[in-house]
């Protein structure tokens, strides 16, 4: 009975970002992932069709937010009304998370997410990495062997990009789907379009060869432009949509993070 009910629970895990709260739920002593999602903050979830979505018996929740505040007690709210008897654990920054020793000196200015992407990182590749994250920005971290963080980049995403070019200029289009081709438009969409992926493309590229330069050959890029960033190079990725998820297990699973 006490394992058929221990088989019955779950753990949903959440990486709420600027744009969006994305999830998923792992069975308690799994790793098997049984359900996930993104949820949007213009519209979040009624109570009844978050616990629809989720569809498993939550017993704990692991959160790490770089949304904000509001934002953020808007989806504990949400999370607690739809599973009032789960254990909540808001992960936070620390000097040093799973062996992974970070270069700030002010870790509080330090996203989660970037931490947790780096531990999950690291903890697949014994040797140095390079961890891109793309999202609303593009991050760049890059982590020697032992775990020493040696600092990063914070470029502008993509959406980023297009909106600053819509507030900035008049009567220029910028369109919704960008490609991999960098070659130069003939058209206005085109030229904007394509300076775009020139732009992302020259700023990963300037990373890689810097990791490179410190000895670190192991790429890791993850981010809802994980796909398309990495189609714009030639380079060996490891893509893996949950890395920061997997890095909030891990921190506390290993640290027993509150």
């Amino acid at each position: 009975m006490l394992e058929r009910l221990v088989s019955e629970l779950a753990t949903l895990e959440v990486d709420a970002g600027n744009s969006s709260a994305k999830w998923r739920v792992v069975k308690s002593g799994s790793s098997l992932c049984v359900a996930r999602g993104v949820m949007s903050w213009v519209s979040l979830p009624s109570v009844d069709e978050f616990r629809e979505r989720v569809g498993s018996s939550v017993d704990r929740v692991l959160l790490a937010s770089v949304a904000g505040e509001s934002k953020t007690c808007d989806l504990i709210s949400l999370v607690e009304a739809s599973f009032p008897r789960a254990d909540v654990r808001r992960v936070t920054v620390g000097k040093r998370m799973a062996g992974v020793r970070f270069a700030y000196a002010d870790c509080s200015t330090l996203g989660v997410d970037r931490c947790l992407a780096m531990v999950a990182a690291c903890a697949q590749s014994k040797e140095g990495v390079l961890v891109l994250d793309c999202g609303s920005a593009i991050t760049a971290d890059f982590v020697a062997a032992g775990g020493q963080h040696l600092g990063g980049y914070i470029f502008p995403g993509v959406r980023l990009l297009k909106a600053s070019l819509m507030s900035g200029t008049a009567n220029v289009p910028v369109g919704n789907d960008l490609g991999l081709n960098v070659s130069p438009g003939s058209s206005t969409a085109q030229c904007v379009e394509r300076a775009i992926s020139l732009m992302v493309r020259s700023s990963i590229s300037a990373s890689i060869e810097h990791a490179k330069s410190l000895g670190i050959s192991q790429f890791f890029i993850t981010g809802g432009d994980a796909a398309w960033v990495s189609g714009l190079l030639g380079v060996n990725f490891h893509v893996c949509p949950d890395l920061v998820l997997e890095g909030l297990a891990l921190v506390v699973g290993l640290e027993g993070v509150a």
